[in-house]
């Protein structure tokens, strides 16, 4: 058995991009049908699909790495699937702990980057509350909604001067002088109310 996770732990170690991505995509039905590789039903049964998320916390990129390569822990192939008890997603996990090795795998395998709705809060704001600029960097780069974090009072001063500059930056390069601004004028205030309340819980 150790022999055999040694392996693993090699074999996720020097594993790339591609290969984890054609892990995921073949939901490893293959790997599922060997003896006593479906479902990893100990773990399951203690965890859950919450391992992943936990790795990602931890920072552990070759257990994440590992887990997407040999575990079953993903419903369906989908890398969001697994979230700890509050809805967070991997990446979620990762962004709050400030492992942007592990978030910028993530992403290149497909994960939300706004993470899950049912989640009080995004990957991007609990970057932003951790003051973890560099994740917030990626995300942003990489799509995520920048509402929430933007007028939650909790997050960190340099995060919500980053993001003001990337909104001012943004804006700049897509306005085309129309009525773009006027509604985000006229929608701002909700958008402040809604994310207050949700920075807040």
């Amino acid at each position: 058995h150790q022999l055999q996770e040694d392996r693993e732990n090699k074999e996720a170690s020097e594993a790339s991009t591609p290969q984890l991505l054609r892990a995921i995509l073949l939901g490893r039905k293959g790997r599922q049908g060997r003896k006593g590789r479906q479902g990893r039903k100990g773990r399951q049964g203690r965890k859950g699909t919450a391992v992943l998320a936990e790795a990602a916390l931890e920072g552990n990129i070759i257990q994440v790495k590992r887990l997407l390569l040999y575990g079953d822990l993903l419903l369906d192939g989908d890398i969001d699937s697994s979230t700890d008890g509050q809805g967070n997603t991997a990446l979620s996990e990762a962004s709050c702990t400030g492992h942007v090795h592990i978030v910028q795998l993530l992403l290149a395998l497909g994960a939300n980057v706004d993470g899950k709705p049912t989640a009080q809060r995004s990957p991007l704001l609990r970057a932003a509350l951790n003051n973890h600029l560099p994740i917030m960097t990626l995300l942003l780069e990489n799509g995520a909604d920048p509402k929430q974090a933007q007028w939650c009072q909790d997050a960190s001063e340099e995060g919500r001067q980053l993001i003001g500059k990337w909104l001012d930056n943004n804006t700049a390069e897509s306005s085309s002088g129309s009525s773009s601004g006027l509604v985000a004028t006229t929608t701002a205030v909700a958008r402040r109310n809604r994310s207050l309340t949700m920075c807040s819980v």
